[in-house]
């Protein structure tokens, strides 16, 4: 009897939800700024809070998904956001140059912002989406040919945080050779099913070498 081992991919947001991946826009100092976006650039959290410790902001932050990527406004990285980003194993994405207060009225103008420390926490956070929305749309467009939306998030998280190529990072997640077994096994069993078949064939075989005569019909009778 063959044994073999069976791999079993179950989704994980087939048992829970997959926590989605967002992006976030920090504004450090003695009031410390955050702003919160999806992957879509959706706005989903923005405000300030004076004496905001770093854990206290990890904390308020990760109750909205899984951080993959901080951005800030300047072009020197703070430490503060660079703590941030260490702790939760996110990308840090930054400006070439600082931004201007005048671009980050602009940007942030569609939205609602009570202080420069909002402003500036979202305006980082646009920056960063505006850089990273490019390989998202092709992870997304990789998705909807492919039929992968239910690992989207963990695509999503492995390619951006792991700076793999999307269809490598695909079969990391999802590997395709379980099914190619799974086929062999069927051929297998097929086989093995067919094995009476086979030991008739031979006993009738074995019966014509020792009566050759009829040997015609008995070859036609083996093979129907």
């Amino acid at each position: 009897m063959i044994v073999r081992k069976i791999y079993i991919f179950i989704c994980l947001n087939m048992l829970q939800m997959e926590r989605m991946p967002i992006i976030a826009g920090i504004d450090p100092g003695s009031t410390v700024g955050y702003a919160v976006l999806d992957i879509g650039g959706k706005l989903i959290l923005v405000g300030s809070e004076r004496h905001l410790t770093l854990n206290n902001l990890i904390s308020r932050i990760i109750e909205f998904g899984d951080v993959i990527i901080v951005g800030t406004d300047k072009k020197s990285l703070p430490y503060f956001v660079s703590q941030f980003a260490t702790k939760l194993g996110a990308r840090i994405i930054c400006p070439k140059k600082d931004m201007f207060v005048s671009e980050k009225r602009i940007a942030t103008s569609p939205f609602v912002t009570r202080n420069y420390h909002e402003m500036d926490a979202l305006a980082a956070a646009l920056y960063a989406y505006k850089d990273l929305s490019p390989l998202i749309s092709r992870i997304c467009e990789f998705i909807r040919i492919y039929g992968k939306e239910h690992i989207k998030y963990q695509l999503i998280k492995k390619v951006v945080l792991e700076r793999r190529c999307i269809k490598g990072a695909a079969e990391i997640i999802e590997p395709s050779y379980p099914v190619a077994e799974n086929s062999l096994m069927s051929k297998e069993n097929s086989l093995l099913h067919r094995e009476p078949e086979t030991d008739e064939l031979r006993r009738k075989v074995k019966k014509e070498e020792f009566y050759p005569r009829g040997g015609a019909d008995v070859e036609i009778e083996a093979c129907t």
